[in-house]
């Protein structure tokens, strides 16, 4: 997702979505994984029963017919009704779906987009790609009391409004500003 992203390739979502002027105060973990639902579940009860859970064993991802492109498929759809609905909520629950290296998901990038605020779990090595400033970690999060939970999502929430759809780190913007310039 990063290069393609970078590189303005189709990644299935949208890097100038419109975003809603009030968003309704909720995180959000979109999710159709059982062996990470369960994990989240056990290991954040707390956080899980504040969270709404959307996809395949929960609530449907609701269609958003506004977005949807008859000419690209379903999972594509699918992801631009995820991030409609991403934008609606204040913070979302991001888990990888795996812990090996040189793994990393793209959903945090799909909810920046929406001006959501990820509440990360993966591999550390996100930072490399990611700049920090633009997550929460879940383990950090975990710790927190309501207020600061509260206020640590308003900080990130308004360093994402001023980032103009740049989430990356400087050396990640150095290395691909190489790579486009290489390639074109």
């Amino acid at each position: 997702f990063f290069l393609q992203d970078a590189l303005d390739i189709d990644t299935g979502y949208q890097c100038n979505f419109p975003r809603p002027m009030k968003k309704n105060g909720r995180t959000l973990l979109i999710a159709s994984n059982t062996a990470k639902i369960n994990k989240f579940k056990n290991n954040y009860k707390d956080i899980f029963a504040e969270t709404d859970l959307y996809g395949t064993f929960s609530q449907n991802v609701p269609n958003n017919n506004f977005h949807h492109n008859d000419s690209v498929s379903n999972l594509k759809n699918y992801i631009y009704d995820s991030q409609y609905l991403s934008s609606q909520y204040t913070a979302a629950i991001c888990i990888d779906n795996s812990f090996e290296n040189g793994y990393l998901q793209g959903t945090p990038m799909m909810h920046l987009h929406a001006g959501t605020v990820p509440i990360y779990h993966g591999h550390a090595y996100c930072k490399n790609f990611i700049n920090e400033e633009y997550i929460i970690e879940l383990e950090k999060y975990a710790k927190m009391n309501i207020k600061q939970r509260s206020d640590a999502i308003k900080k990130v929430s308004e360093k994402i409004e001023s980032a103009e759809g740049i989430f990356f780190t400087n050396l990640v913007i150095d290395y691909l500003d190489f790579l486009k310039s290489t390639l074109s």
